[in-house]
C-alpha cells in the first residue's frame, strides 16, 4: 500500500490503477486483524 499514496487523491486515483497483489495482501491483513481481535479481544 505504500505505492498507493503516490496516486491518492489525484486524477489517477481510480480502481483500475490499484495493484491487485497489494489489494489482496491488504484484504488478507485486515481479515487476520479482525479474526485476532474477535478471538482475543482488545484490552
Amino acid at each position: 500500500m505504500a505505492r498507493y499514496f503516490d496516486i491518492h487523491h489525484t486524477p489517477n486515483d481510480v480502481f483500475e490503477n490499484v495493484n491487485k497483489r497489494e489489494l489482496d495482501l491488504g484484504a488478507l491483513n485486515m481479515a487476520i486483524l479482525i479474526y485476532l481481535v474477535d478471538k482475543y479481544g482488545i484490552e
